[in-house]
């Protein structure tokens, strides 16, 4: 037959008739092209079959893992698709990290802390952004005494939440309690210089680089933040403010200004609490009574309206209701913190060291793990100057807590110093007063506290010598530089008097009565030669017309 159609060849087999091989090569093409297609569908449907398993294997994977979320671990929350589409895992992950949020919240209600603690970690690693998981977490590392952890734990939410205001005003709270002046305004000022038009985040963060500044001493720079960024306008800023003109020197019109804004907001505490403070420390007692009471007939539950009341019944020499009424708030405010630290703080400050110790043992029994009582028990014993017992106690207390001597050593240090100079040892003292002042990062308000409780005890070389330090590490420092003046007027040490004035009068509102004693002691003979006399008193003189200038402004 000579159709070739269904004749098979080999492929192998070339007949060696090459006009042959041309008849059978499109016999040969065809057969090639037949079982390539054959091998093609084969692979196709062996692939399909492949991807259809592989897709069941998925959805039935996917399945698993969303009902082990959903009804194992209880995320009500959890949705399928989250979990069957790559591009929305990320979101699944934060749904799940707020569910571990919400269930150590829970236990924590329940009593639960360690487990509490556990689920925490793995919400927030989850759900960065979860801001009550966050802060909570925070403050289980705090009372851990871990503050390395909390800080941390605080910086690492900076980047996804650097918008919310609840977690800003923790932060920069915490870093300001921790002492962390320069880091909070290195972080103010990055978040500031993105975004610097005033609204309620910026004056939350340009409250937070004032309050930076002012601590260490630089009112100036204070005010440039409050005011740029309309802080200045609202509560916290405005008190800030009379805090400064105080430090300034400008009493009555702190005064001022504090008794309008306790007014307008009487529902905030803190501006009568610092009014009080103040009228107390200018001697007003009778003002400061008033102003006690008025707050209690106002406010009854309020404690720190009681501690004010306090003071008011010492002064009045009224013993039986001062242990009447600190015995109510014991009862009244087992655990609250602020209250129990306040109380010590008034017995540091009058010398009441039987009710530091009080509060500190207090605290002690309730499982309190803190160190601000004892500190302040130390104090109170150096108020009452019990030098001796305050050496005594302050070495048990460090031999009990051997951490509080890396923590918390420099300030036990200073109160030592002050202790021992008391005792006449001034070996020691000056021991101790070195390990302090060698220490990084001091506080303008650490170191002023410590220069006057050398000044109570008549150590007026030592006070100077510790506020030449706060100046010399801070230059900006108004309220330091004040009082070295202000000793170095005392004390008749008038050469470093004009460097010194030179500095305070280019700062904001120095204390006209400071500038008035310093001109007077100028104009002496005691300084007759000195080439820098005549410049300096020129200086002082235009800084008081300035300062008179500006008072009959406010005035009017």
């Amino acid at each position: 037959m000579n159709d070739t159609s269904e004749h098979k060849v080999p492929l192998g087999d070339i007949p060696p008739d090459l006009t042959g091989w041309k008849k059978l090569l499109p016999v040969v093409v065809h057969q090639a092209a037949g079982e390539d297609k054959t091998i093609r569908i084969f692979w196709g449907k062996l692939i399909f079959l492949l991807l259809a398993l592989v897709s069941v294997g998925y959805l039935v994977l996917v399945s698993g893992l969303y009902f082990h979320a959903k009804y194992a671990r209880g995320v009500q929350q959890a949705i399928f698709l989250d979990l069957l589409l790559p591009s929305r895992w990320e979101h699944h992950r934060v749904v799940q990290g707020d569910h571990y949020v919400s269930v150590a919240e829970r236990q924590m209600r329940e009593g639960q802390t360690l487990d509490a603690f556990r689920n925490l970690r793995i919400g927030v690693a989850q759900s960065p952004g979860n801001v009550s998981g966050r802060l909570l977490l925070s403050r289980l590392y705090a009372s851990a005494n871990r503050f390395d952890q909390a800080q941390q734990t605080l910086l690492d939410g900076l980047p996804v939440l650097d918008f919310h205001p609840d977690f800003l005003q923790s932060l920069f709270g915490f870093l300001l309690q921790q002492q962390q002046d320069a880091l909070t305004l290195k972080i103010a000022k990055n978040l500031l210089a993105h975004d610097s038009a005033p609204s309620a985040r910026t004056g939350i963060i340009a409250l937070a680089a004032a309050s930076a500044c002012y601590f260490r001493g630089n009112y100036d720079r204070a005010e440039d933040f409050l005011t740029s960024y309309a802080a200045d306008r609202s509560y916290d800023g405005r008190l800030l403010l009379a805090q400064i003109d105080w430090e300034r020197g400008y009493r009555e019109l702190a005064l001022l200004h504090l008794t309008a804004l306790a007014r307008q907001f009487p529902g905030h505490e803190s501006a009568s609490v610092q009014l009080g403070a103040w009228l107390r420390a200018l001697g007003r007692h009778d003002e400061f009574r008033r102003l006690a009471l008025m707050r209690q007939l106002a406010q009854p539950q309020s404690p720190s309206s009681r501690i004010d009341l306090l003071y008011a019944l010492r002064h009045d020499g009224e013993t039986e209701k001062i242990s009447r009424e600190t015995a109510a708030l014991l009862r009244q405010f087992p655990r609250d913190q602020t209250i129990l630290v306040a109380l010590a703080n008034f017995a540091a400050n009058t010398g009441d060291a039987a009710l530091a110790r009080q509060v500190y043992d207090h605290g002690n029994r309730l499982g309190l793990t803190w160190e601000a009582p004892a500190f302040l028990t130390v104090e109170a014993l150096v108020v009452k100057r019990d030098y001796r017992g305050a050496l005594e106690l302050t070495r048990a207390l460090l031999n009990d807590h051997p951490d509080w001597t890396k923590r918390h050593g420099a300030l036990f240090n200073s109160l030592q110093a002050v202790a021992c100079h008391g005792l006449g040892d001034t070996v020691s003292a000056q021991l101790y007063l070195a390990n302090f002042l060698g220490q990084a990062d001091l506080r303008a308000d650490n170191l002023l506290a410590v220069a006057r409780r050398f000044a109570d005890v008549g150590a007026k070389s030592q006070a100077r010598l510790v506020l030449a330090q706060a100046v010399s590490a801070d230059p900006l420092n108004q309220s330091a530089l004040t009082g070295l003046i202000q000793l170095d007027l005392e004390q008749n040490n008038l050469a470093p008097l004009p460097d010194n004035l030179r500095r305070l009068v280019a700062m904001r509102k120095p204390s006209a009565d400071l500038l008035r004693a310093a001109s007077y002691r100028l104009g002496s003979d005691l300084l007759l030669f000195s080439p820098q006399r005549d410049d300096t008193l020129r200086l002082i003189e235009q800084a008081l017309a300035a300062s008179s200038t500006a008072g009959v402004r406010a005035k009017g």
